[in-house]
């Protein structure tokens, strides 16, 4: 949906973003997700699984993969 806002091709907009920003569309979206759930989890008492469905994974264990994957 990014690549339709600038109308561009997927593939073109993905080479482009990564040429500037040195990450694919995907991974930022992925850390930007992760960055919010980190807020949520610390200041917040909501549930692994509320936060990993606030933040837009489909379960709890999408989520904890993604974070994994995303923190160490």
């Amino acid at each position: 949906s990014l690549a339709a806002v600038v109308k561009k091709a997927e593939r073109t907009f993905s080479r482009l973003f990564k040429l500037s920003f040195k990450i694919s569309p995907q991974r930022y979206i992925s850390e930007l997700r992760i960055a919010e759930a980190k807020r949520l989890l610390r200041n917040t008492e909501w549930t692994l699984a509320d936060i990993a469905l606030a933040v837009g994974f489909s379960s709890q264990s999408n989520f904890t993969a993604a974070f994994t994957k995303v923190q160490g």
